[in-house]
């Protein structure tokens, strides 16, 4: 009998603490869209403004069918329409100093949109968040992504600061605060492309390995577009030498450029 008393208020704790995590989730999600509500209505008029006054060239459609040959359909037509429009799509690049410049020399993301502006006639509009050295907990709980989210991204590309919550967060906790983000996003801007990637790859790491293999399935339940760079950079089996941190930036420019302009 008090065996049964005990397993019966274990259960009500468990859905009670359930109940909890996602009434926080909700109230997290809630919370964040609406003051990203507040920011956009307070600067959308500026904005527009500027938008109008930079409208981006027309190309002829051989040669855009050529630049979106690699990407998804849905995402080559945003691209197509957005020209036919004469509308800029906004841009929004977020993760972690594995985004940002180094004392080596050019980061990919510099390569990457210095390409695509030269390639698609200065039809994006370029934003680069670099959260640094906080992790996934940090930046739900300090509310960094609500830049992200007010800047109303039409695509945004994001490396999940894998290498930040490595030792610190599971991935389980990673996940979550990542879906926290993307869910906010999408409230604002529903017809968001997301595409998720790996930061670079770091040797005799399985727990790092596990984390990417769980952000490609992540990806792949929720429909979101998985940049799999790690494809292009030299495998240990390969008995290369080790490459330099400028290397893996170029290798890591290459793929995108190649992804997004069908260019090498």
């Amino acid at each position: 009998m008090m065996g049964k008393l005990v397993i019966s208020i274990i259960c009500v704790l468990s859905i009670g603490v359930i109940a909890f995590g996602i009434f926080q989730y909700d109230k997290k999600i809630e919370t964040t869209s609406e003051q990203a509500k507040l920011k956009i209505a307070e600067t959308d008029t500026n904005v527009d403004e500027e938008k109008e006054t930079s409208k981006p060239q027309l190309m002829d459609t051989k040669e855009l069918s050529t630049l979106t040959a690699n990407l998804q359909e849905p995402l080559a037509q945003k691209i197509s329409n957005a020209l036919e429009e004469e509308k800029k799509l906004t841009l929004v690049i977020l993760g972690s100093q594995a985004i940002g410049e180094h004392e080596e020399g050019t980061s990919w993301t510099k390569r990457f949109v210095e390409e695509l502006n030269a390639s698609y006639a200065d039809l994006f509009e370029y934003h680069i968040e670099n959260v640094g050295t906080k992790n996934s907990s940090q930046v739900i709980e300090e509310n960094i992504h609500e830049k992200v989210v007010t800047l109303q991204p039409d695509i945004l590309i994001i490396e999940p600061f894998l290498l930040n919550d490595l030792g610190y967060t599971t991935m389980k906790d990673t996940l979550y605060h990542l879906d926290i983000l993307l869910s906010t996003v999408k409230i604002i801007k529903p017809n968001v492309t997301i595409m998720l990637q790996p930061a670079n790859p770091i040797a005799d790491n399985e727990y790092y390995l596990d984390q990417v293999k769980e952000l490609e399935n992540f990806a792949s339940e929720n429909n979101y577009v998985y940049l799999d760079h790690w494809e292009t950079w030299p495998s240990e089996e390969e008995n290369t030498p080790t490459i330099s941190k400028q290397e893996g930036q170029d290798i890591w420019a290459s793929y995108l450029i190649k992804y997004f302009t069908n260019k090498e």
